[in-house]
């Protein structure tokens, strides 16, 4: 190949380049914004099977997954108090905010009383939590939860 004909090909390649990375700058210079990406994204989190107020009682006792969202009645950042309570047969418990987990039993535990945390909820968009209880699923459980609302 002539040196000439490689200079005409290489000169094509960076004209088609430099016009496709152009592209998007001309098409949005009238600095239209989609609202899709105004933010960065969120972990996508399945929806709650039900939806409850704060400080009300979450009562369960069978095995398998329960997925419960919980209104706090503001965005984050707050926190607010959340007691549970697995009893003698081991129970996963998980606490989530906006696709992210922020209080998990790290495993099944039995608690054989009520236990109390406080979690920390960051700055967010949504007013409620999602709690996860994977209940037992070799013996017969029973567990129970509140989420408190926000001081």
């Amino acid at each position: 190949m002539t040196s000439r004909r490689m200079r005409v090909l290489s000169a094509a390649a960076l004209s088609a380049a430099a016009l496709a990375l152009a592209t998007p700058a001309v098409a949005n210079a009238g600095g239209t914004h989609d609202p899709a990406y105004s933010h960065p994204p969120t972990s996508a989190a399945p929806a709650p099977e039900t939806t409850q107020q704060c400080n009300e009682a979450t009562k369960a006792g069978h095995g398998g997954e329960t997925r419960t969202g919980h209104t706090l009645g503001r965005t984050g950042p707050t926190s607010f108090e959340f007691t549970y309570n697995t009893y003698s047969v081991p129970d996963q418990v998980e606490v989530f905010y906006e696709g992210r987990s922020l209080y998990s039993t790290n495993g099944y535990v039995g608690t054989r009383g009520d236990k109390t945390v406080t979690v920390a909820v960051p700055a967010g968009r949504a007013d409620y939590v999602t709690v996860v209880v994977n209940g037992n699923t070799t013996e017969s459980t029973d567990w129970d939860y509140t989420v408190h609302c926000p001081a």
